[in-house]
């Protein structure tokens, strides 16, 4: 460790701290107190240099010989003050010349430089830094250009390291929740759940998910979901994003066997990418898998399923539920389709409940 303290035109005094103490102090280059260090084989040092006359020094007393001493040097300085002609030997605890370092500084200037910059043209340099994370020094100094200023690209690194912030593209940015949240408004999930009837029959249900809103679009039921019915559910998708004017980059979908070619290629040419998960990977589908859950634990395990009709009834319904009035953490505590109250809350308010499926899921509004 080597620390420079500076307070006159004084030449630097080194000294040396072991747990031994057959050693000199007094050296006159950073050379020799190197080669006494390769001396002292086995022993801890470090290394303190000081530009401080010896009149900076309070006087701590004689100087105690270091043979006597050996065992009570445990941890201190011998440090010598002044030129290497006229060193002399102090025993100094740590504290010590902890207390002297903080008198030792910099002399502080009181009037600016002639050349530092003026208050406005910093803050000119820290807006477009702080606000636009990815610009380097020369963008900086384009855009300060263009509004008049001339700032150099070095005037622009020291008032950005001045002011603690780091070199583009490392200044600041979107963490990787924040970055997977940005992609998330051009990409959908879709999946495959099944559900049982009273008569033992298995039915499947295909689903599209909005990653953005977490809104869902229900693709339909069937008991044979073959690749033609696949791709025409895809067709019929197409023509709903269309109307509502929404652009898809991403499509995530497991390896089911039931998406056929065709149902890629469906999608591929409205300019979505079809992204394939992980074999036996659910997790890596977790929205859809999320959505599963969601509509088992609170609408399908509470009733029996007669038919296919009465499946697509059920959970028509509880899609609508699902969009346009159950709140979700994922967005705040928001609905998928917005919900916007026209008046507040005052004495003359009534809460109006709404049952759907027969009371089984509960609505709240305010009544007109």
């Amino acid at each position: 460790m080597t620390r420079d303290v500076v307070n006159g035109p004084r030449s630097p005094v080194w000294a040396v701290q072991s747990r031994s103490c057959s050693f000199e102090s007094g050296f006159d280059s950073l050379a020799s107190v190197r080669a006494q260090m390769r001396r002292m084989s086995g022993s801890r040092c470090c290394v303190i240099s000081s530009r401080c006359s010896s009149a900076g020094w309070h006087d701590l007393g004689s100087p105690l010989p270091v043979a006597r001493c050996s065992r009570h040097l445990h941890g201190c300085f011998l440090v010598s003050v002044g030129l290497p002609s006229s060193s002399r030997q102090r025993l100094c605890w740590p504290g010590t010349v902890s207390s002297f370092a903080g008198h030792w500084t910099f002399p502080r200037r009181d009037a600016p430089s002639p050349n530092a910059l003026d208050t406005d043209v910093v803050a000119l340099v820290l807006r477009p830094a702080r606000e636009s994370p990815r610009w380097g020094y020369l963008r900086i100094v384009g855009e300060c250009t263009k509004l008049g200023v001339t700032v150099s690209a070095a005037s622009v690194r020291n008032v950005l390291r001045r002011h603690r912030l780091k070199p583009a593209p490392r200044r600041s940015g979107p963490t990787w929740s924040q970055f997977l949240r940005a992609q998330a408004g051009s990409t959908l999930a879709c999946d495959f759940f099944s559900a049982g009837t009273i008569t033992l029959r298995r039915l499947y249900v295909l689903f599209f998910l909005d990653l953005e809103r977490r809104k869902v679009f229900l693709a339909g039921v069937t008991a044979h979901p073959i690749g033609s019915w696949v791709t025409q559910q895809a067709r019929n998708l197409t023509m709903t994003l269309e109307d509502e004017g929404r652009v898809v980059k991403f499509l995530i979908r497991d390896r089911d066997t039931k998406f056929v070619g065709p149902f890629d290629e469906v999608l591929t040419s409205i300019g979505a990418r079809v992204v394939k998960t992980p074999v036996r990977a659910p997790r890596a589908n977790a929205y859809a898998e999320r959505f599963v859950r969601t509509t088992r634990t609170e609408c399908l395990d509470w009733l029996l399923i007669r038919s296919k009709r009465h499946l697509e009834r059920v959970l028509e319904e509880f899609v609508e539920h699902y969009n346009a009035a159950r709140p979700h953490r994922a967005i705040d505590l928001e609905v998928p389709s917005p919900y916007v109250s026209g008046r507040g809350l005052d004495d003359s308010t009534r809460i109006q409940r709404v049952d759907r499926l027969g009371g089984l899921l509960h609505e709240y509004s305010i009544a007109a």
